[in-house]
């Protein structure tokens, strides 16, 4: 309309999201398990009852709601949502739960608190990973390495193999290996059957000073049920390092054990030339004695060389014989322990083109190389000899030190 003036529009007011300043509200656990715990006995739907004790009355049934077990277990998801007649039944018994264990994770559901000790551990874990309460069976894994010790360490191996229980099966197997010269003098060593001693006294990471140590073990074990355990004296005999015991071991026990076991170690009538060394044997100081000497005549004639070996904190002594390379020896052998393998340096002169060559022996795999040839002047040659510093192999001559790593440097 003329002559009217045309009225502005507020100025737009900025529009504010909802929620966009709201604080987001946070649920404290512990006060909705309290409100569960209250609600606990009122409109329960199921009731669920462990395997009963025979030195008891009948358990009483355990009153609880399914959507909490569906909630916590997968075991029990599974059951109540499937098509099974279970799923429409007002009572659950679980036959291989004891009743005071399914009590516990029951009362965990409802309170996410439970009380794990030497006495439950290893039947919670059982039970949490048949129903597949995933925290528990953690938590009791974790609780049981924490208290491994010679006395449970059977039993929780026994148990953490039965469910598939990796890890908690190693750290058992090698607590055993580890602890082994206690071990072998418990009781529960008695209660070993026929492929856990011998899995045990085959690995390389058995503890002992002396392979004497694991005779005396074997012994022990077939003379606990001697009638029932005999036939596997053949068997555990094959197992021991022979070569590895002292020329002057004492005899064995004058009992019918130490009779049979004695006979079954001489009817080896062809021990390995050399055993797998026990990683043990690097724990201490070892004097090391090359010997050489030459058998044979003409064409047959051949180098052979005996490794001596002495440990005179424990006074353990064994000889590893090996096949040495055709050459002859220069300065004094020396070893080193890696990882369990004990190897041992020496130079040698090889063949015709009177050179010092380093070679090692691997006394676990009795086996020869040749790593290199040592870059010295003639007149020097014959007063080198290596020496080993901190696992550093090192070749010292009149006048030099050359390194070894994959080569010499100076």
């Amino acid at each position: 309309m003329a002559g009217c003036a045309r009225r502005s529009s507020p100025p737009a007011r900025k529009r504010r999201r909802l929620f966009e300043d709201a604080t987001p509200l946070r649920l404290d656990g512990s006060e909705f398990f309290r409100g569960l715990q209250d609600a606990r006995h009122n409109f329960c739907d199921v009731s669920v009852r462990g395997a009963d004790d025979p030195t008891q009355s009948e358990s009483q049934w355990i009153p609880c709601h399914r959507i909490v077990l569906m909630a916590h277990s997968l075991w029990f998801r599974r059951m109540l949502l499937a098509p099974m007649k279970e799923a429409k039944q007002d009572t659950i018994q679980l036959h291989n739960v004891p009743h005071d264990i399914l009590q516990q994770l029951v009362d965990y559901m409802y309170s996410c608190e439970i009380s794990v000790d030497a006495s439950n551990a290893l039947l919670l874990l059982q039970a949490a990973d048949m129903l597949e309460l995933g925290q528990i069976v953690e938590t009791c894994q974790t609780f049981l390495r924490e208290h491994i010790d010679v006395t449970n360490c059977l039993t929780i191996y026994r148990g953490a193999q039965q469910l598939s229980c990796a890890d908690l099966t190693k750290e058992c197997h090698d607590f055993l290996l580890e602890h082994f010269p206690s071990f072998c003098h418990s009781m529960e060593f008695l209660e070993l059957d026929a492929v856990e001693i011998s899995k045990l006294i085959a690995s390389d990471e058995l503890n002992v000073e002396k392979e004497e140590q694991v005779v005396a073990a074997v012994v022990r074990w077939l003379d606990h049920s001697f009638e029932e355990r005999q036939s596997h004296a053949a068997e555990l005999a094959g197992l021991i390092r022979l070569d590895l015991l002292a020329a002057n071991h004492a005899s064995l026990p004058d009992t019918p054990a130490g009779n049979h076991f004695q006979q079954a170690i001489l009817s080896i009538s062809a021990p390995h030339s050399t055993s797998t060394l026990r990683s043990s044997y690097g724990r201490e100081p070892v004097i090391i004695s090359l010997r050489c000497s030459t058998q044979g005549f003409g064409n047959r004639r051949r180098l052979v060389a005996v490794l001596h070996c002495l440990a005179p904190l424990t006074s353990n002594n064994w000889s590893l014989p090996c096949e040495p390379p055709q050459s002859r020896w220069h300065g004094f052998p020396v070893y080193v322990v890696k990882n369990g393998r004990l190897l041992v340096y020496v130079l040698t002169e090889a063949g015709s083109d009177e050179c010092r060559h380093l070679h090692v022996y691997d006394a676990t795999a009795n086996q020869w190389t040749d790593l290199a040839v040592l870059p010295v002047r003639d007149h020097m040659k014959h007063i080198a000899s290596p020496v080993v510093v901190r696992d550093q192999v090192y070749v010292v001559t009149a006048d030099r030190v050359y390194a070894y790593e994959e080569g010499f440097s100076r």
